[in-house]
């Protein structure tokens, strides 16, 4: 029975040359769409996920809201000063860190300790 399909498949791919190739050629390519953004979103979903204390690890970000109270930006950093003052405000935080991206240097600094790495 799926010799019969293959053979059929085969004489129409044969017969209908242009017709098979976009046919193919369109599943290839939405296949490829599929798997891409997939990876996307589960490299999304997996941020920071490899940390032993997941439960225990947030990430401060900030919002910026219009009049009527809805979002108009949403960024991922904050100020650094911030960091101290959490810590400092709430008694809960144990460790804090900040990473500052100047060019192509990295500056982190952990409990007030700075360490320099080149990315």
């Amino acid at each position: 029975m799926i010799r019969n399909y293959l053979k059929v498949a085969l004489r129409s791919i044969t017969r209908n040359k242009l017709t098979a190739f976009i046919n193919i050629a369109g599943l290839a390519i939405a296949m490829a769409a599929v798997l891409l953004i997939y990876f996307f979103i589960s490299d999304e979903l997996s941020y920071d996920r490899y940390h032993t204390k997941i439960d225990r690890t947030y990430r401060v970000t900030r919002e910026f809201l219009n009049h009527d109270g809805e979002t108009t930006l949403h960024l991922s950093s904050i100020a650094p000063p911030f960091g101290p003052l959490l810590k400092n405000d709430f008694g809960q935080i144990e460790y804090a860190a900040r990473t500052l991206s100047f060019g192509f240097d990295m500056a982190v600094e952990v409990n007030g300790e700075r360490k320099k790495n080149s990315a």
